[in-house]
């Protein structure tokens, strides 16, 4: 859990509105919870952990214009009536199954509604306003790309957005194709040899020792394509030291 907190707290980012909003999130790919707030922070769970990944999963930027129609299937639809307001629905369908789907629903670049589901059709979370529309446009978040040596990572169309070293020695790499997003993290350990892979807080996550060396992945891309980044990156000796 505290890789997920990490990773949620660089890959996201979340504006806070006065306005009243949803976050539903599938715990654990069997189960969902819903939280309505108008300030997150006077919710009290049980369970931080629920709380805090809604606060971040919530991002309220989006521009059609960096999704790639190599990899989605992008279908429009106007005029689509929420609280008085006319709106635009975007269906985001991979072409491949290699990553998730989303329907979003914008008033401008504002989103207002978001779904994400896997390659089953599975809800693995969603989002939105519940009464009212704010009259605002955000902007997007500031993220560097990654500065390496000669290259930036790529692959499939995923670009590598961010490089940071824990105080452990864990190497984190954060991915995005505009859409969905994921994160690597590397760390040598040569007692583990059990492969996870679980379905948590609205995130797939997979982790596997090859060579010694942990691989744990975390995102909005299926267990498969996991195991393909992870043989991908495995050639590139630069990046896992």
């Amino acid at each position: 859990m505290k890789l997920l907190i990490i990773l949620m707290t660089l890959i996201y980012s979340s504006v806070a509105y006065p306005d009243s909003v949803f976050v539903k999130i599938s715990v654990d790919g069997n189960s969902h919870i819903t939280i309505n707030y108008k300030n997150i922070e006077d919710i009290n769970l049980a369970d931080k952990r629920i709380k805090f990944i809604a606060k971040m999963i919530r991002e309220n930027f989006f521009d059609i214009n960096q999704i790639s129609k190599d990899y989605y299937n992008i279908v429009t639809r106007d005029g689509i009536k929420i609280y008085n307001k006319l709106l635009k629905q975007i269906e985001l369908t991979p072409i491949k199954n290699d990553r998730f789907s989303h329907i979003i629903t914008v008033q401008g670049n504002l989103i207002v509604r978001r779904e994400v589901y896997d390659t089953k059709n599975n809800l693995l979370y969603a989002y939105g306003f519940t009464d009212y529309i704010p009259d605002i446009q955000p902007t997007p978040v500031d993220s560097k790309d990654v500065s390496l040596e000669k290259d930036n990572i790529f692959y499939k169309g995923f670009k590598g957005k961010l490089i940071k070293k824990l105080e452990d020695g864990t190497i984190h790499y954060i991915f995005s194709d505009g859409l969905n997003k994921f994160s690597i993290f590397i760390k040598k350990n040569e007692k583990s040899n059990n492969m996870v892979k679980t379905i948590a807080y609205g995130n797939y996550l997979l982790s596997k020792n090859v060579d010694s060396i942990q691989y744990t992945l975390i995102g909005t891309i299926p267990f498969e394509e996991m195991e393909n980044f992870i043989t991908h990156i495995t050639t590139k000796e630069k990046y896992i030291k």
